[in-house]
């Protein structure tokens, strides 16, 4: 049924879709850092929920906009990693499986990192419009699940919330 739909629409609109603005390679390149930033933002603490963001293509490297955003995103990469891996390697539930456990923290994390990736190609978005956190449904609901999975495993916050 997609590429039904996929094959009729290019055969409509003469493509898939229509570029609205040209901006380089190196201008998307460049805009990337802070519009992950601005996307793990909403993601890990989703305040400041606007319908608009004062977000622009970025054309040069600078500080604000590239280098500052870009070591966040990257620090905060690390951190998510170094947490998973500490989360690995507390002890197992009697009866649970780590292999399974790791698995659905690796497919969790997917399914958050996957629906964020179309939205890099910046090209058919407005140039001045292009970062809204509805496109964060779905990663946010996934994040949840992530964390309350990871969360449970705790012992000391299993023991003070249900304690068992």
């Amino acid at each position: 049924m997609t590429a039904v739909y996929l094959v009729a629409r290019a055969f409509v609109l003469h493509g898939l879709g229509h570029d609205q603005n040209q901006a380089s390679l190196l201008t998307l390149l460049l805009t990337w850092p802070s519009l992950l930033w601005l996307y793990l933002r909403l993601l890990l603490f989703p305040y400041g929920v606007s319908p608009y963001y004062d977000l622009k293509l970025v054309t040069a490297v600078d500080l604000r906009h590239v280098l500052l955003p870009g070591l966040a995103v990257a620090a905060a990469a690390v951190a998510f990693g170094l947490g998973l891996r500490w989360l690995r390697a507390q002890p197992e539930e009697p009866g649970s499986s780590p292999a399974l456990t790791s698995r659905l923290a690796a497919f969790l994390v997917a399914w958050i990192l996957l629906p964020v990736l179309p939205l890099l190609y910046l090209r058919p978005l407005p140039t001045e419009d292009f970062a809204h956190p509805r496109y964060l449904y779905f990663s946010s609901m996934v994040y949840a699940i992530l964390l309350a999975s990871r969360l449970i495993r705790l012992p000391a916050i299993r023991h003070k919330l249900f304690g068992s």
